[in-house]
């Protein structure tokens, strides 16, 4: 099984690959080097949690412009992610909709730093722009509710990948287990019930 180091160097590897091949002589000839990636970045529950701006570094944060631009990063998946176990697939739904919805808005907020990147060749149009490309990423299918409607919206959003699980299993994949507290067992009737 490949640790989640391994699996991300392969993805970046994949991703630059697929970067180089949608458009090799633009991003060659730009002369503009490697492409440099953080694979997983849990700002956005900060940004939400403390109203934190990414423009705005301070010595408390491992995350943002400044310390990516200082850090030579060209693109970071900005992590969507609500906890598996302890609210409702609704409400799982809900909060992936509104931290998509504030990290595309804080991209807005900084056009002369960030772009939502979309598509492969967003990448190298960002690091030849000067600019950092931000990628979301949906932590665990629970926050899709088992609906193909709320992953097409994700998608329409930005989303570009979905992590089948994180820390609960869904009703199509499963999950390690973590001995680290109660599992919904069942919804009914808009409560949940713990084993």
């Amino acid at each position: 099984m490949l640790t989640r180091r391994e699996l991300g160097a392969a993805a970046a590897t994949l991703l630059g690959s697929r970067a180089a091949t949608a458009e090799p002589s633009s991003a060659l000839q730009a002369g503009t080097g490697p492409l440099y990636f953080d694979l997983h970045i849990d700002t956005p529950s900060r940004i939400l949690q403390e109203g934190l701006n990414l423009a705005e570094s301070h010595w408390y944060t491992c995350v943002d412009i400044p310390k990516m631009k200082q850090g030579g990063l060209n693109a970071a998946f900005f992590a969507v992610f609500a906890p598996a176990r302890n609210i409702t697939p609704v409400e799982a739904v809900k909060q992936a909709l509104k931290i998509t919805d504030l990290i595309v808005e804080e991209i807005k907020r900084h056009p002369n730093d960030l772009i939502l990147a979309t598509t492969s060749r967003d990448v190298p149009r960002a690091q030849r722009e000067g600019k950092i490309g931000i990628l979301l990423g949906v932590e665990g299918g629970h926050m899709i509710d088992s609906s193909i409607e709320v992953l097409r919206q994700l998608y329409r959003l930005g989303a570009r990948y979905l992590g089948l699980t994180h820390s609960g299993n869904t009703p199509w994949a499963g999950a390690a287990e973590y001995p680290d507290g109660p599992r919904v067992s069942r919804i009914s009737a808009g409560r949940l019930s713990a084993r």
